[in-house]
């Protein structure tokens, strides 16, 4: 009986263990993804797109709707970049938020926004595809911003983006 209980409890141990394995990999895995896909990016990609306020507004409101999120174009502005497209996108089911802006000095890079129920988490920094992303997470969503930047341009743009942004 002693056996047939420890059996048990090893057999729940490494379940939790295997599901927190799990969530921490797809946690990772959306910023691979949009890792993937950013590293496609050239200034000519972004070059022509509108910035009117007007359509800004328009865009955002699409990410406001699908994760629950109040944004203004002001509360997005970054230093020397110029906010280009806000788009909402979808990986199994899952909404991704991706604000560009056209950086004249570094090209394209992005902020982008997903749900997360895996609480507050402070700024941190890691490097795919050769470009560096600095990634941090609230109550309700997770955060990165990626480009070809330096870490430590992205990580003061990511401070001040978390100070206006926070919910």
């Amino acid at each position: 009986l002693a056996a047939a209980a420890g059996f048990l409890v090893t057999g729940v141990l490494a379940d939790r263990l295997f599901l927190a394995w799990q969530a921490s990999q797809q946690n990772d895995n959306w910023r691979q993804l949009v890792a993937d896909y950013m590293v496609l990016y050239i200034p000519q990609t972004l070059d022509h797109l509108p910035n009117d306020e007007a359509t800004q507004r328009t865009q955002l409101r699409t990410i406001e709707a699908s994760l629950d999120l109040s944004i203004a174009p002001a509360q997005l502005a970054l230093p020397r970049a110029e906010l280009k497209r806000a788009q909402i996108l979808e990986y199994d089911g899952v909404p991704i938020a991706q604000i560009t802006y056209l950086d004249p000095l570094h090209g394209p890079l992005a902020l982008c926004i997903t749900r997360s129920n895996s609480g507050s988490r402070p700024i941190a920094r890691e490097r795919r595809h050769g470009m560096n992303i600095v990634y941090w997470a609230d109550m309700q969503h997770a955060w990165m911003l990626i480009g070809r930047n330096s870490m430590t341009d992205l990580e003061g743009m990511a401070k001040s983006l978390r100070g206006r942004l926070s919910t």
